[in-house]
């Protein structure tokens, strides 16, 4: 079955649209004054409850570091994906 994805989709899953969740801006904020350049954030899980990072490999040892400051925003996991 083959369903398109409309803009009022708020999933998670492959080609859901993006939610405004003010988690995501406050954890990329972190990340970016903490060091972290570039680094990308988006809620993942169905009980919204993870925080997808993706961020280049080099910076992997200061996410770990930084990972109870991103948890502190209200996630419960945190996952990377370096890039």
């Amino acid at each position: 079955m083959n369903i398109e994805r409309g803009a009022e989709d708020t999933g998670t899953g492959p080609g859901a649209a993006p939610v405004d969740d003010p988690r995501v801006r406050e954890a990329e904020r972190l990340l970016a004054e903490r060091g972290v350049t570039g680094a990308r954030v988006s809620v993942a899980g169905h009980e919204r409850d993870i925080a997808a990072v993706v961020a280049p490999p080099e910076t992997f040892a200061r996410l770990v570091e930084l990972a109870p400051a991103i948890r502190a925003l209200g996630f419960r996991y945190i996952a990377l994906e370096l890039e």
